[in-house]
């Protein structure tokens, strides 16, 4: 797996509109997958690429002066990939910021169970969160601590060698 930067638009629109993403992305105030834009503007993409395919990734933004990352991997490379681009993902930003949050809302305890999985923790939870389908989610505040990156030294995410260190 080749883990690097992408500012194209076209490959960053193939994963988050992907109709099982977007789904989990979006809320009832969003548009439809069609009139969606990804934003450009203080926003950083890291691809997950194989076979020079993109099959997931990283965004990275700030908030409050702190740095938020949400992942995305497409459905069919979830199993295979996920685990692995996640944490060559986090150890790119992670060259540059000690500590990386993430806001997951309550309704979807698998993205909550897979962020903790490698190292994400709950710090925080708030009522004023998500609204989907009618239906209002609290938003729990994950903060990146220590985990899976130590699986993946950032010698060979700037390779992309794809190589556990």
């Amino acid at each position: 797996m080749i883990v690097r930067e992408t500012r194209d638009l076209t490959e960053i629109k193939r994963i988050l509109c992907h109709p099982e993403i977007y789904d989990c992305i979006s809320d009832d105030y969003s548009p439809n997958a069609e009139e969606f834009e990804p934003p450009l503007f203080n926003v950083k993409y890291i691809g997950g690429y194989v076979e020079n395919e993109i099959i997931g990734v990283m965004i990275y933004h700030n908030k409050k002066g702190q740095m938020f990352c949400h992942i995305q991997v497409l459905p069919e490379f979830r199993k295979e990939y996920a685990e692995e681009f996640a944490g060559k993902a986090l150890n790119e930003q992670l060259k540059d910021n000690d500590v990386v949050w993430a806001e997951v809302p309550d309704c979807y305890q698998n993205v909550l169970r897979f962020a903790k999985s490698f190292g994400f923790q709950i710090v925080d939870v708030y009522d004023d969160g998500y609204l989907k389908n009618g239906e209002l989610s609290y938003m729990n505040v994950l903060r990146y601590t220590h985990g899976i990156c130590k699986n993946y030294n950032r010698q060979d995410v700037r390779e992309g060698s794809g190589k556990r260190g």
